[in-house]
């Protein structure tokens, strides 16, 4: 009889519910630390586009400042902006010193500044950034706006960004205008980028000091016989009112002007041009606020007069940081 073949036995057992519990467990854990992984790279994808757009923005705002010698307002940052929005879709906040933002801008209103009443400060680490000329915010992922604005000067002006209060935005342009300080703290989310006055002045292509003294010398005279000059000087930030762009004072060993000769204001009731040992030491409001000085009389002494005219300018109310020029001067005085 032939021998049956033998039969081959197959194992048809599959998982237990204990391993296939281990198995769900193990992927359920592997799709949880890729969708974190997963959510915080979004994010840092899309922190890195809003900075790239925030760059954007703030170089066509400079590029903007460059063609109209104005930096741009409120009203104007949308249209100034390359890109006004962050990579969230919300509006950039934009801060910005009014002074430097002109209705009918000149050569000055920004190469003849030198400080505003913008100013940053850091708390990690520690620093305080003077002489901001505006600052571009991103409020970031969580779409909460935490940078503050502390004014810390009367009146207040205070306007709504994004939900979150801020006063004010736009700095007063007026006397008594409020000054602000941007406080950035490392713990929240905020994008935040500035452009100072110093940077805005060199990417804009202001060359020189902001204001100067025109006159490279003065002409000589004769003993006994009337003698005329003026004075001229150019740039800063000019004084409004009428009674003149600048404040004058001069400056010589005596402290008093040449014998016969005036030196007088152009303006009104031509007031005379103080002159002072050391003018660094008379009170802004001592100095005679002309256009320029008008140099007159008929000198009654030979010999040559070394003096040094300062002007100075109205870049800040108080009159701590004002520009101020100077330049030495020699008047010759001849025989008749």
């Amino acid at each position: 009889m032939a021998e049956q073949p033998e039969t081959i036995k197959t194992n048809n057992q599959g998982f237990t519910l204990v391993e296939l519990a281990i198995v769900l467990v193990i992927v359920g854990m592997l799709v949880g630390v890729g969708s974190g992984m997963m959510g915080m790279l979004t994010t840092a994808i899309k922190v890195r586009e809003a900075k790239e757009l925030q760059d954007a923005s703030v170089q066509s705002v400079i590029s903007w400042a460059s063609a109209n010698n104005s930096i741009p307002n409120a009203a104007g940052f949308p249209t100034a902006a390359k890109t006004p929005q962050d990579s969230w879709g919300r509006d950039f906040i934009y801060l910005f010193e009014a002074r430097l933002s002109a209705a009918i801008p000149t050569k000055d209103t920004i190469c003849g500044r030198r400080s505003t009443d913008l100013t940053l400060q850091t708390t990690d680490p520690a620093a305080t950034i003077s002489n901001v000329a505006f600052v571009v915010i991103s409020s970031s992922d969580d779409a909460a706006v935490q940078t503050t604005l502390t004014e810390t000067a009367a009146p207040a002006v205070a306007a709504t960004y994004n939900g979150a209060v801020y006063g004010p935005p736009i700095l007063l342009a007026a006397r008594g205008r409020a000054t602000g300080t941007v406080v950035i703290d490392p713990n929240n989310t905020d994008i935040v980028r500035w452009v100072t006055l110093d940077e805005l002045r060199s990417k804009v292509g202001c060359q020189g000091a902001p204001m100067k003294i025109m006159n490279n010398e003065l002409p000589y005279g004769y003993n006994g016989i009337a003698y005329s000059a003026t004075v001229f000087a150019d740039g800063g930030v000019q004084y409004t009112g009428g009674l003149g762009n600048y404040r004058w004072c001069i400056q010589n060993a005596a402290g008093v002007a040449p014998a016969g000769m005036t030196f007088t204001s152009n303006i009104g009731a031509f007031a005379a041009i103080p002159f002072n040992a050391a003018c660094s030491g008379l009170a802004e409001a001592s100095w005679v606020q002309a256009d320029n000085i008008l140099i007159g009389g008929a000198p009654t002494a030979i010999g040559s007069n070394t003096l040094t005219v300062f002007a100075r300018d109205d870049n800040d109310t108080a009159g701590t940081n004002d520009n101020i020029a100077n330049k030495p001067f020699v008047i010759t005085i001849n025989p008749n």
